[in-house]
């Protein structure tokens, strides 16, 4: 048996603190670089 993917798996929003695991930095990093206007290069 398959398992069932959500259709809007790949559409929904993330927190701050999904989006920092997901990138594998901290929260606070993430707040630095949208206020500093840097951040990871991809």
């Amino acid at each position: 048996m398959q398992a069932q993917i959500d259709p809007d798996y790949f559409d929904r929003l993330i927190d701050k603190k999904e989006a920092a695991n997901c990138l594998c930095y901290s929260v606070r990093a993430l707040q630095n670089w949208r206020v500093r206007g840097g951040g990871r290069c991809l």
